[in-house]
């Protein structure tokens, strides 16, 4: 791992006027990865997380060295596909394209349980929630994508838990 070396404030493109949202924005990679693209201009960025305390503190973290940072917080709780429905909603009605679909949110090692809807805790945040999401973001996403500077992106992550 060691060979190779990746400086995000000189190898990240600009971002003007790309539209970037993130789920899990309010720690760890999510909380990393708006710290490191909102320094490259994206039109707006929107910081989705279920602690909304802790997602405004990575913005106001973000402010204090680019002000200019447009940042939005939405509320967004994968155990609940009613709150999955709602961030959606608040997204589509606010944004007028989805460039970079950034699905971060996650869980493991939690106690055994289910989530409101009644699927396995660990399946129904990781999987059916992030799945929700962006079967509802998908008409932005594909909108986006006929733009002329399109260059649409999901990205998911991982950890090393699936390993076990």
């Amino acid at each position: 791992m060691g060979k190779y070396s990746w400086n995000p404030s000189s190898e990240i493109p600009s971002l003007a006027g790309k539209v970037v949202l993130v789920t899990g924005g309010n720690a760890g990679i999510g909380a990393a990865f708006v710290r490191a693209i909102a320094s490259h201009d994206p039109a707006a960025l929107y910081l989705c997380c279920r602690k909304t305390a802790s997602g405004q503190a990575v913005i106001d973290s973000v402010h204090r060295t680019h002000a200019q940072a447009n940042i939005k917080l939405l509320t967004l709780d994968l155990n609940a596909l009613e709150s999955v429905k709602k961030c959606a909603a608040e997204f589509n009605a606010q944004a007028d394209r989805l460039d970079y679909l950034f699905l971060n949110a996650g869980v493991s090692g939690t106690a055994p349980g289910v989530t409101e809807d009644g699927y396995e805790n660990t399946f129904g945040i990781n999987h059916v929630g992030h799945a929700l999401l962006t079967q509802l973001l998908m008409p932005k996403i594909l909108e986006t994508a006929k733009q002329p500077d399109a260059d649409v992106r999901i990205i998911v992550t991982s950890s090393v838990g699936h390993d076990w």
